[in-house]
Parts: structure tokens; sequence; C-alpha cells
């Protein structure tokens, strides 16, 4: 793997994956069909954490990152597809969203 491709924080969530803590809590995920990704964006050819005013949003093949705040003040037929924990907020909140093509 080319770590360089990835800030610091990602190289660490990546490898993270390694760790029995983590191993252990993907096999409780499992559970309820759940398992775990890296939020990220590609920017400039480097993987970085996706920030959290961004959402990961998949639409007709396609995947973009808008402001979160304006993704939720427009309508958006669709569904969460990934969460994660919001330290700021202190709850788990959406951070990618799939249309819904029906």
């Amino acid at each position: 793997m080319q770590t360089e491709k990835f800030t610091p924080d990602v190289a660490v969530a990546i490898s993270d994956i390694q760790s029995a803590r983590v191993q252990e809590i993907v096999r409780e995920l499992s559970m309820y069909n759940l398992g775990v990704t890296v939020p990220h964006i590609h920017q400039d050819g480097v993987a970085r954490l996706l920030p959290e005013n961004r959402i990961q949003y998949e639409k007709d093949l396609q995947v973009s990152f808008p402001e979160k705040q304006k993704f939720f003040s427009d309508r958006h037929d669709g569904f969460a597809v990934g969460w994660r924990w919001n330290e700021t907020d202190g709850r788990v909140e959406a951070y990618a969203w799939c249309h819904d093509d029906e």
C-alpha cells in the first residue's frame, strides 16, 4: 500500500482495521448487515478524511460531496447508507447518502 496517497489520519484508519478491537467491532456490526468504511474524499490525488461539513452523495453512478447544510435543506429522495460519530454534536449522523431511483 502506498501511504503517500493518503493523509496521515486516513492511513491510520486503514491500518487500524488490523487491530483486534476494530475487528471485533466489525464482527459485531456484521450481525446487523453493517460494515466499516473510511469517510473520505479525493483531492489533488490524495485521499483525505471527509470534512464534517460535507456529505457523500451517490446519484446515477456519480459521487459528489455537497455541503451538508445545503444538502439537507434541499429535498433529496434517497436514504442514508453511511454513518459516523460527530464528536462536536455528540451523536451518530449520516455522512453518505444514496439517491432513490424510484
